[in-house]
């Protein structure tokens, strides 16, 4: 697995390339888990990435965790048709905001963060 870092202002914004599983899974969580006390907002694409294992999975659903724990919100770009099923066949889906591509994503990391803050 490699991981880009984007240049994105305020958010925290990755890519992901090669296959979500345990390796990959042990980089996300020493890569990807430290940036959620810096930042409010993560973007992940995963437009490299083709394939994931339950431990893929378990990795995408400990960075919602993080996030949700210290309020932070993500979106994730690029999902695959067959990483989409995954997630949804996990249940996993509706944890995140999913956008066609990252400007959709970045505005509505921002809408929902302005949705908190205001209530």
């Amino acid at each position: 697995m490699q991981i880009h870092e984007l240049q994105s202002g305020d958010v925290a914004a990755l890519r992901l390339v090669g296959t979500l599983d345990q390796a990959a899974a042990d980089e996300i969580r020493t890569t990807l888990l430290p940036l959620f006390a810096e930042r409010d907002k993560m973007l992940i694409d995963l437009s490299g990435v083709r394939s994931a294992t339950e431990a893929g999975l378990r990795a995408m659903l400990l960075l919602y965790r993080c996030a949700k724990h210290v309020g932070a919100r993500m979106a994730l770009v690029g999902v695959s048709d067959e990483i989409r099923d995954l997630l949804d066949a996990a249940g996993f889906l509706r944890f995140f905001v999913l956008a066609p591509d990252r400007a959709s994503a970045l505005a509505e990391l921002e809408s929902r963060m302005l949705e908190v803050s205001s209530t």
